[in-house]
Formats: structure tokens, C-alpha cells, sequence
């Protein structure tokens, strides 16, 4: 068997810099305790309990919160939560992702101007609905087919993405919403670590007989990377969490194997799981 290890792996920008905030955080003692994380920082059941195991609480909601220090995660919180935090006197790390921030700041100043918005995410992701909270005039599309039930009257429109979706299914709604409405103006927020992820995977894994996608299930970025592989690239691909799943996987007929991983996932992850591999097959 040949393994190909597609790049890049390991932690994006965004997930290094939250990890890195919050270690500082719990390196210094003058944060009121307890410690809580509004939602997940990010959506790896790893990164998560190892924070859990250093004290801090994942809520998703602060009902029965009077003190303490809230963390918000790198898919980032609406203003709304963000000011009932403020109002009950609770302290705010905020941990968002500067791509996040960005998308917000673009939708904000088109609103502003007088824009429409369309925006292509994912309804009950954390990114979307923070978005979503924040301007409710945004519209939302989870799919090309969307597109048909959008009433816009305005020729002032603007188009931008929660950062994790597909870069492929992106650039087919950008077509299609060109055919209904003229001048559209956009920004592409598909972030650059995803984006990569996914172009590798379009070169990679037709060479491939099967890909290994690493990641949570709840990561939307992981998901797209199954996607990708499966619907544009045409390759199949199993989606594994952890090093264990290898014992469930059939790889006798394998020939060439891909392995790639999620923006949120540990490298340590990904090379247990090839250890693992070589551990129990004849790898090139």
C-alpha cells in the first residue's frame, strides 16, 4: 500500500491562535472563575476535552450563569448574547476567528449601505447563526436550489459565506446567482485553510482508491472535505475520528490510500492513524 498524505494538516491559523488565547488564559490566575466556553471552541471532541480537563465548562447558555469568565469560541457569538453577558456583569475572552470577524465587518458595511445580503452557510452552525442573530435581513442559502425562492428587488446586492463551506459548490452558486440578478457584488469567505484542504483533495484523491478524512462529524469543514472527495473528486471516503476507527476499516484491497483531516484536527491524530496503518499493512 502507498499512503498519500495530502497538505495542508494539523490546525489552521484561526484554531492555533484560540488554542494559544486560552492557554494563556489558564497560565494566568487573575480571570474570574469558573471558567466557561459558550458553545464548542472548536468542533474536535479532543481540543474540547482537553480543555475540559483544565477546568474550563462548555455551556450554551448563561440562564443560570451570575459570574465568572466567558470564552467564546473561534465561530464567534452575536452582539445580542455578547451584550446579556455584558448586562450580567460576566467577563468576555473573546476567541473568534479573525476570518469570522471579517465576514461580519463586510456584512455589517453593505447593510449599512443599503445592500441586500445573501450568505451561504449552514443554518444551525455556530458561524451562521451568530451571523444570522446579528442581521436578520441577511438572506440564507444552504444550497444552490435556494436560489429559486430568493425575492430581491433591490439591484444593490452583496453575496459572502460562513468560511467553511465548500470552495466547488460555492463557485456553482455564484453562477447560478448570476443568472437571476445582475452586478452581484461578493466576497468569497471561504477561508484559505479550507479552501486548500479541498483543492488537495480535488488533486489527490482521484489517484486514490479511498481517502481517510480525520475529523469530527460535527465539523462542517470536515464534512465538506467529505464531500469534495466523494461528489467532485469521485473518490470514496470514510470519515474517522480517532486512531480506534482503523480496527473497523478494511484495507486489504488498497492499493493507494489518501488521508487528510479537518481544520480542527490534532496532527498527533493523523499520525497515530497512520502508525496504526503501518502497523498492521505493507506501506510504501
Amino acid at each position: 500500500m502507498k499512503i498519500i498524505k495530502m497538505n495542508p494538516q494539523g490546525f489552521c491559523h484561526g484554531v492555533i491562535r484560540a488554542i494559544k488565547q486560552i492557554e494563556e488564559i489558564l497560565d494566568i490566575d487573575t480571570y474570574e472563575k469558573p471558567l466557561y466556553m459558550y458553545g464548542s471552541l472548536v468542533h474536535n471532541k479532543h481540543v474540547v476535552k482537553h480543555f475540559n480537563d483544565r477546568g474550563i465548562i462548555n455551556i450554551d447558555s448563561i440562564n443560570n450563569i451570575n459570574h465568572g469568565t466567558i470564552i467564546i469560541t473561534a465561530h464567534g457569538l452575536s452582539k445580542i448574547k455578547q451584550q446579556e453577558m455584558i448586562n450580567k456583569g460576566l467577563n468576555i475572552i473573546d476567541a473568534t476567528c479573525t476570518e469570522v470577524k471579517k465576514t461580519h465587518e463586510y456584512i455589517e458595511q453593505k447593510i449599512n449601505d443599503g445592500y441586500d445580503v445573501i450568505y451561504y452557510g449552514k443554518k444551525n452552525h455556530a458561524e451562521c447563526m451568530a451571523v444570522l442573530e446579528n442581521f436578520p435581513t441577511v438572506h440564507l442559502i444552504e444550497k444552490k436550489e435556494d436560489i429559486n425562492n430568493l425575492i430581491i428587488l433591490s439591484n444593490k446586492i452583496f453575496f459572502t459565506s460562513q468560511t467553511t463551506m465548500s470552495y466547488f459548490d460555492l463557485q456553482e452558486i455564484i453562477d447560478e446567482l448570476n443568472k437571476k440578478y445582475q452586478n452581484i457584488e461578493r466576497n468569497t469567505d471561504i477561508c484559505q485553510a479550507t479552501r486548500r484542504r479541498q483543492e488537495a483533495i480535488m488533486k489527490d484523491a482521484p489517484l486514490c482508491d479511498l481517502c481517510l478524512i480525520v475529523g469530527d462529524p460535527t465539523s462542517n469543514n470536515t464534512m465538506k472535505l467529505k464531500e469534495v472527495c466523494e461528489q467532485k473528486a469521485k473518490t470514496k471516503a470514510i470519515l474517522i475520528e480517532n486512531v480506534d476507527e482503523i480496527d473497523n476499516i478494511s484495507l486489504n484491497d488498497i492499493q493507494i490510500l489518501g488521508i487528510t483531516s479537518g481544520a480542527s484536527t490534532p496532527n498527533r491524530i493523523v499520525e497515530e492513524i497512520i502508525t496504526k496503518i503501518k502497523s498492521k499493512y505493507n506501506v510504501d
